[in-house]
């Protein structure tokens, strides 16, 4: 398999690593702009092969070393303007950045699965199924998958249970109007009912992302960590159940947005989509939500 990452910052050279770590991938690419940046870090993770127990070919190029890709995970993104207030702010930009590298992409890579990273990441996800006329099923936003472990974590410190075994999702945006699905939340098949529990973990995993930005400047380790579990599921075809920003089809009554929901991914991206059983507060919360998501996706377009 041969993956391809575009956009070789924090966030992509972490991911880089968590790959050759992990032996997610048979070919890997790295793409930047600093294509010194890129081929640094390459040789790097080459001589770190030398401690795995795998091989991989690994090396840095330009969009054209990126032809013939089995997954491309897109973590590139115009620069935080400090007088950004959300990474709604980063939209039109970066979906100018995406209109000039991702049609490329696409022709050099038609059967491509698309990994995207990039914020705000459901109008991104949005933009690409739509816009570029990429496959809906090809096109995974990591979206909520990073909150939802956020959201475990918290939980497993109350429940002194071990996240992984803790399943309970953050839905909708991958941003301000996000929700807990606590009503189809359980650990052993237990219901977590705990409410006053539930909402402490939901704050603390909402504001986590804020307090890592202030303090180094970026989020890096738990981004790449999640993303690599998509890796794994596409490169092992082992149709992983996980959250994922994806393009909602009649869901609830909500049609044309990307929205976080449960999915199911396999070798050739999302196997198929699964509607959870959520009580009517929930629905309500999914819809407003899309309001926000398509909101906002309408704003950027007009900025552009």
């Amino acid at each position: 398999m041969k993956t391809s990452i575009v956009g070789v910052g924090n966030v992509g050279s972490t991911l880089a690593y968590t790959l050759v770590l992990k032996g997610l991938t048979n070919e890997l690419v790295l793409v930047d702009k600093n294509l010194q940046k890129a081929t640094s870090d390459a040789y790097d993770l080459i001589h770190s092969l030398a401690f795995t127990d795998h091989v991989m070919h690994i090396e840095a190029g330009d969009y054209d070393a990126t032809s013939g890709s089995d997954v491309i995970v897109m973590t590139l993104s115009v620069p935080w303007d400090p007088s950004y207030k959300t990474r709604n702010d980063l939209a039109p930009g970066n979906i100018k950045l995406y209109q000039q590298i991702l049609p490329k992409l696409k022709q050099l890579s038609p059967d491509a699965v698309y990994l995207i990273v990039t914020n705000p990441v459901d109008v991104i996800t949005y933009y690409a199924i739509k816009d570029v006329g990429l496959n809906s099923s090809k096109v995974l936003g990591i979206g909520t998958l990073i909150d939802s472990a956020r959201f475990r974590k918290y939980l497993s410190d109350h429940k002194n249970i071990h996240p992984d075994d803790i399943r309970a999702y953050i839905l909708g945006e991958h941003g301000e109007s996000q929700f807990t699905a606590l009503s189809i939340s359980y650990a052993g098949g237990e219901h977590i009912k705990e409410e006053a529990e539930a909402a402490e973990a939901f704050i603390n995993s909402s504001q986590s992302a804020y307090e890592i930005v202030q303090g180094k400047g970026y989020t890096n380790f738990g981004i790449a960590m999640a993303t690599s579990l998509v890796m794994e599921s596409i490169y092992l075809d082992n149709n992983r159940t996980m959250p994922i920003s994806t393009l909602v089809d009649n869901l609830w009554g909500v049609n044309d947005v990307c929205l976080s929901i449960p999915v199911i991914i396999g070798r050739k991206g999302i196997v198929r989509t699964i509607e959870p059983d959520l009580n009517s507060n929930e629905i309500d919360l999914f819809t407003k939500s899309a309001g926000i998501v398509k909101d906002i996706i309408k704003k950027a377009k007009e900025e552009i």
